[in-house]
């Protein structure tokens, strides 16, 4: 599925290696799988919450001391990865299908 452009797949791809490496290098250690069940359990309302959560895991990591990319990289998490509120759908797919359905 493409949005814009970019195949979401390969997209995810590329944000979960990034991740994933940038997890192995905060102090938590916390592995991928757990960030992606972290935002496939929580619904929309609590999104705050995940991005507090976030901002606290990514804290420690030394070359992420701009703002704005750390926002980015919580927030590429959030709208690639599964969630339940969405049947397993990524907010990513759900808006490349309603922008599909416009152009149609």
């Amino acid at each position: 599925m493409k949005k814009k452009g970019i195949d979401i797949a390969v997209y995810r791809s590329h944000l979960e290696a990034r991740l994933s490496d940038l997890l192995q290098e905060s102090e938590v250690g916390l592995p991928l799988d757990a960030v992606q069940n972290l935002i496939f359990e929580y619904n929309h309302a609590r999104f705050k919450t995940y991005v507090a959560q976030m901002l606290a895991l990514f804290a420690s990591v030394e070359h992420l001391d701009d703002e704005d990319a750390v926002v980015a990289i919580i927030q590429d998490a959030w709208n690639y990865f599964p969630h339940r509120s969405l049947n397993g759908r990524r907010p990513a797919e759900v808006m490349a299908d309603l922008l599909n359905q416009d152009q149609s």
